[in-house]
């Protein structure tokens, strides 16, 4: 939660502090010159003006400037809000969770130089603040070092986290800042800081070293700000899925990706200055994800890239790149970019010599459209710069897709311009419209979809966009434009917290549109809404697995091992390219003539489990999941409330291993049943007659 600047003062000299106020764009994290100054006294401290039209504060290193936010702690001396109240640890509290339990939003908890040996779950409106990152250290006595588990407006500054599989847990938060950081993996920890399903969100000045994933996103909506952090010593620095945040200013150095975009994830690197070196790839962008790499402010610099600066999918859009800097001559090579989608394309420009050439270059050069002399174009098919198409009608809708994205880059540049701004945006979203409407069945329209999503989310328009996926996904309903649009709507049912509404979603999409990219990514996004959502970890273990059974070579298949506790299989310089060209249509599975059973590549469980229905209450068919650690002969069979058996599903001979079976809510002569209360009973005796047997019944609700 950033301190409006009225209610902080410097208090322990009488000496003034310079207050330098930014101006902050609407991502929160882009600064232009401080334009005024306020002096505060710890004699006057509560005499400063009010600044409701400013959220930070920063501070200028030559020309540039560098928001720092709230923090005053120059000379060692300490910050008092006025308006809080401090409670201190352990001078008050024996523990920083004592003093979190303690606090309510008129409170901020100020934590002394020391170690810590805890694990903290954070509460809405509070701030925790330590005394800084190399004096105060979290050593977490969980998996979880600090969990953010549906809060807001708090933030957490100032320490060393360390022994925790998960530096920080975000799960449906809003307006939530992490500040002045180090996450360190003390054994080969999994995930730095992971959030989901939140808006709002600032990582600021952070430091993670030694996680296999530093930063990753997933369904995060809103205002997304990753500024100013360092990562190192990872596999994949930041990576994105369903979220598309600011990035800006960052340091990844090190690993197999610096930057991974996938699963509809457009980020904005457009205010540059970040420092992505040393990695096999730079930049990875797969399923319909595309980043803004066309800078505005400060070039990203790219280099000593082993295999690419960066790489495409096959569905992939356009990237655009200008303005960049890749390294002194010979960079940039036109092999360290690939794209392997048809007739798409990278366009970048040369670097200069050094990074900062690069930048005066870009001063001097028209950011919305730089000399065609200067801009090179790779792709997977040989074209012109102007854009091509096998087709008359295909090159219109990729012109007036191209003039969309065009428009709202220029949209992105005019973050102190909101009027001009909203109208560039509103632009954009004419060009897409017409191409969904006018050519539906081009390869294109999905793109423009995306893009279409992208837009009217910059315009705070959620709801409008929701609407309209809806309505499309009713007048292309047997297409894979209107399933696409229906997964489009996925943010909006996680947003609202509405999980068995997804979870129904993605099946009846996975059923529809088998053997495609988006099939891919729902069963993977399936098992991350059992698993973090829903809690139900069966149901998330199985769709890893079948995840990992039928895409092993893709790069979301590490992700589930993770998810599942295994070790990631390390992948080689670059993944395996996919079967098929085909863009958004059909890919290739391994074992896809295998039987897709529940069973099916899964390991023996332990216990026997009978686990509850799904959906319940449902209406008019239901699934009943068990697990069997041994051969036996299996009964499972429905009853009403009277006792009376009204329908056998199961009996006879099952193998141990995980099983279901489905109630279409119909009794044995195949006569619907009414609406009720129905139990649902397992009996299971074990063909080894030492075994001891199982029994369980549950209870479920038919609603019709």
């Amino acid at each position: 939660m950033y301190v409006p600047v009225s209610l902080v003062y410097y208090q322990g000299t009488s000496s003034a502090v310079d207050v330098y106020l930014a101006q902050s764009y609407n991502d929160g994290q882009s600064f232009h010159t401080p334009n005024i100054r306020v002096t505060t006294t710890s004699s006057n401290p509560n005499n400063s003006t009010f600044f409701s039209d400013y959220i930070g504060v920063a501070s200028t290193t030559g020309n540039k400037v560098f928001p720092v936010w709230a923090d005053f702690r120059s000379n060692n001396a300490d910050i008092y809000t006025g308006l809080y109240n401090k409670l201190l640890v352990p001078e008050e509290y024996p523990t920083i969770q004592s003093a979190i339990n303690a606090a309510d939003s008129e409170n901020i908890v100020l934590v002394a130089a020391g170690t810590y040996n805890e694990s903290l779950f954070m509460k809405s409106g509070v701030d925790v603040i330590g005394a800084g990152s190399g004096s105060t250290t979290l050593i977490a006595t969980g998996s979880k070092a600090v969990t953010f588990g549906n809060v807001s407006d708090c933030m957490l500054e100032g320490f060393t986290i360390q022994n925790a599989n998960y530096g920080a847990y975000l799960t449906g938060t809003s307006n939530i800042t992490l500040f002045n950081n180090t996450f360190v993996s003390t054994s080969n920890q999994t995930f730095g800081i992971r959030v989901m399903n939140s808006s709002s969100l600032n990582l600021t000045t952070n430091t993670i070293t030694g996680y296999y994933y530093g930063i990753i996103l997933s369904s995060c909506t809103g205002t997304l700000s990753i500024y100013n952090n360092t990562i190192s010593d990872y596999t994949k620095g930041i990576l994105l899925s369903n979220s598309s945040p600011t990035i800006t200013n960052n340091t990844l150095d090190g690993g197999l990706w610096g930057i991974s975009a996938s699963n509809n994830s457009d980020p904005f690197l457009i205010y540059g200055d970040n420092q992505i070196s040393n990695n096999i790839e730079g930049v990875h962008c797969s399923s319909n994800s595309e980043p803004y790499l066309d800078i505005d402010h400060y070039p990203n610099c790219i280099t000593n890239s082993s295999s690419y600066h960066i790489y495409a999918d096959y569905n992939v859009d356009d990237i655009f790149a200008r303005l960049n800097y890749w390294g002194p001559p010979p960079e940039p090579i036109a092999s360290k970019f690939l794209h392997i989608g048809a007739g798409k394309s990278i366009f970048y420009t040369p670097s200069e010599s050094t990074c900062y050439a690069s930048l005066i270059l870009m001063k001097s050069v028209a950011q919305a459209s730089p000399p065609s002399s200067t801009i090179t174009r790779v792709g997977h098919e040989s074209a012109p710069l102007n854009l091509i198409a096998t087709a008359s009608a295909d090159s219109t809708a990729l012109a007036h897709n191209r003039k969309g994205r065009e428009l709202f880059y220029e949209g992105k540049r005019l973050q102190a311009s909101p009027a001009p701004q909203r109208a560039k945006y509103l632009e954009a979203v004419a060009e897409f419209q017409f191409v969904i409407d006018q050519f539906p069945k081009s390869p294109t329209a999905l793109f423009s979809l995306d893009h279409l999503v992208t837009a009217y989310w910059a315009l705070g328009q959620a709801d409008v966009a929701r609407s309209y996926l809806e309505k499309l996904a009713g007048l292309h309903s047997t297409s894979l434009l209107g399933g696409f649009a229906l997964e489009r709507t996925l943010p909006n049912l996680i947003a609202d917290r509405d999980f068995n509404a997804a979870v129904s979603r993605i099946k009846d999409l996975r059923d529809r549109f088998p053997a495609t990219e988006m099939s891919k990514n729902l069963l993977f996004q399936l098992g991350e809404i059992y698993k973090h959502y829903l809690g139900d970890e069966f149901s998330a273990k199985v769709a890893f697995e079948e995840f990992i059974q039928k895409y092993p070579d893709d790069h979301l298949s590490d992700w589930a091992r993770l998810e599942l506790g295994q070790a990631p299989v390390e992948q080689g310089e670059n993944l395996a390219l996919p079967k098929s060209s085909s863009g958004f249509g059909l890919i290739s599975e391994t074992n896809e003539t295998e039987p897709t059973k529940f069973e099916a590549g899964i390991t023996v469980p332990e216990t026997y489990v009978l686990e509850q229905n799904y959906p319940n209450p449902f209406n008019p068919t239901t699934e009943i999941r068990y697990q069997l650690p041994e051969n036996g002969y299996v009964t499972l069979a429905i009853f009403n409330v009277m006792g009376q058996k009204v329908r056998t599903l199961i009996d006879g001979q099952e193998e141990a291993g995980h099983h279901s079976a489905v109630w279409n809510s119909r009794d044995e002569l195949g006569n619907e049943v009414a609406s009720g209360v129905y139990l649902y009973r397992i009996s299971v005796k074990p063909n080894d007659l030492s075994g001891k047997g199982f029994e369980a019944m549950r209870k479920m609700t038919l609603l019709q």
